[in-house]
This record gives structure tokens, C-alpha cells and sequence, in this order.
């Protein structure tokens, strides 16, 4: 039950952050960071919800891994741009 709360919590943070970043309409790249998050705790989250299916829950914490590591990725790229 934690789990799912705290992977709630992260999904609305950064949903926050989606909406900080549109009303202070950022550059660009700034949303490639943000699409990043939002997909790895998207995939979290149905990690979490499908914990019965070993498997499945297992490649999309994977793939919530994959995208959390593009995401720090395109933090340095976005800091080295801006």
C-alpha cells in the first residue's frame, strides 16, 4: 500500500512540475526532461499495480529504469545547452 502511494505522489509532482514548466513557459528542452519523468513514474506506477505478474512488472520497472536514466541524461545535455 506505501508503494502505491508514494508512486501516486511522484506522479503528481511531477505533473506539478509539467504545469510549473507551462506557465513559465520554458525553453523547449526543458519538456524533454519533464517527458522523461512522467514516463518513468508512468511505468513505475504500473509496476507497482501489476505486482501479481512477476514479468511484466519486472520489464516495466526495466523500462521505468531505461527512462529515468535518459532523463538524467537530457538534464546534463539541457545544463550544458542553457
Amino acid at each position: 500500500m506505501a508503494a502505491k502511494i508514494l508512486a501516486w505522489s511522484a506522479m503528481a509532482l511531477v505533473v506539478g512540475c509539467l504545469v510549473l514548466a507551462m506557465t513559465l513557459k520554458l525553453g523547449w528542452m526543458t519538456f524533454v526532461d519533464i517527458f522523461f519523468a512522467f514516463l518513468m513514474v508512468f511505468f513505475h506506477l504500473l509496476a507497482v499495480y501489476m505486482s501479481r505478474a512477476k514479468g511484466i512488472s519486472h520489464q516495466l520497472d526495466t523500462a521505468a529504469l531505461v527512462c529515468g536514466v535518459l532523463m538524467i541524461i537530457s538534464f546534463i545535455v539541457d545544463w550544458l545547452i542553457l
